[in-house]
């Protein structure tokens, strides 16, 4: 799965750490 951290805060990036995501919510907002 391909994030863009950049664009994250550290804590989305901590959520997103934490969080079992099976589809790319980058695709899911497509």
């Amino acid at each position: 799965m391909v994030i863009k951290k950049e664009y994250l805060t550290k804590e989305e990036q901590a959520l997103l750490d934490q969080t079992p995501i099976k589809l790319d919510p980058w695709d899911a907002l497509q």
